[in-house]
């Protein structure tokens, strides 16, 4: 199990000064160590998501950019559907990266057909969509 260690938050509650520890020993050492400059330091279990890779469903821990601090609980949960969202950016941005790139100087001269008109026309179209989801 990996700890999640919080010395520092925002006003959103977002952490802004962490660490991880591998035991519940090292995260209350480390803790202990932050409390003389960070008086509010905690630690908690990290959280985590689960992901299946190759049919098998694997956990891994959270990103601290996901993290959400409780600072009256002194608990770190994950805001997953964060998560979710940037996945679903990123994809969006990697297609579209792909469909920009498929527009050629070749394609480009091609567009003196109808076909070629076309095919750059429904490119375009989804190039539209994929920056709509950004």
């Amino acid at each position: 199990m990996t700890y999640a260690i919080v010395a520092n938050w925002d006003g959103k509650n977002n952490p802004t000064r962490t660490n991880t520890a591998t035991t519940e020993d090292e995260a209350k050492l480390i803790v202990g160590k932050l409390i003389k400059n960070f008086p509010n330091a905690f630690y908690d279990n990290c959280p985590t998501y689960t992901e299946t890779v190759d049919g098998v469903n694997q956990t891994f821990n959270l990103s601290e950019k996901y993290w959400v601090i409780d600072s009256n609980k002194k608990t770190i949960t994950g805001a997953n559907s964060k998560k979710t969202s940037d996945e679903a950016k990123e994809l969006a941005l990697n297609t579209l990266i792909t469909l920009e790139k498929s527009v050629t100087p070749r394609r480009i001269r091609e567009m003196t057909t109808d076909a070629g008109k076309k095919w750059v026309e429904d490119i375009e179209k989804l190039i539209a969509t994929e920056r709509a989801k950004l």
